[in-house]
């Protein structure tokens, strides 16, 4: 009988294996999209970079729709290995993302994390309190924003994690 379980088991444990490497990601082309300008950077160079791919993330500070869609300011953090703001490194500007689909504001309510990728569309002059700010517009369409699940983005599920129980009754 152990000769006869010993192939199932195995297979099993490489299905769990499997599973467990499923990932919430979004899975962006990085050579599709740039992610190493940095939305402060990209103001300063806005002549050079428009109409760039970009890859962006952060955490949503505002959302607002529009007359013809939907506009989410974002508090930019760099991208971790799976696409996913790292909210332990310091952040790197803000920037507004535009789309002409209209997004649900509850679902990109502030503090919610986003990875976007669009292009570089312009600037515009705004305020953060009462301190003058440009901000740098990434356009693109819906598709092309991953709104990370509620409570963080996949640190969960970036490292290794695997477990086997046995229960045993009496």
């Amino acid at each position: 009988m152990l000769r006869t379980l010993t192939p199932s088991l195995v297979f099993a444990c490489i299905g769990a294996v499997l599973c467990a490497c499923v990932s919430n990601s979004p899975r962006f082309d990085r050579d599709s999209y740039d992610s190493s300008i940095a939305p402060r950077d990209a103001v300063h160079a806005e002549q050079t970079m428009q109409g760039r791919g970009l890859l962006w993330g952060g955490l949503i500070v505002a959302s607002t729709n529009l007359d013809q869609g939907s506009e989410i300011e974002v508090l930019a953090y760099p991208l971790g290995r799976d696409q996913s703001p790292d909210l332990d490194r310091s952040p790197l500007g803000r920037f507004m993302v535009t789309t002409n689909d209209f997004l649900e504001t509850i679902d990109f309510a502030p503090g919610r994390l986003i990875t976007v990728a669009g292009t570089l569309s312009g600037t515009r002059e705004g305020e953060i309190g009462n301190a003058r700010y440009v901000y740098p517009i990434l356009s693109t369409a819906a598709a092309r924003i991953h709104l990370w699940p509620q409570g963080g983005a996949s640190r969960r599920n970036s490292n290794f994690n695997f477990g086997l129980g046995i229960g045993i009754g009496l």
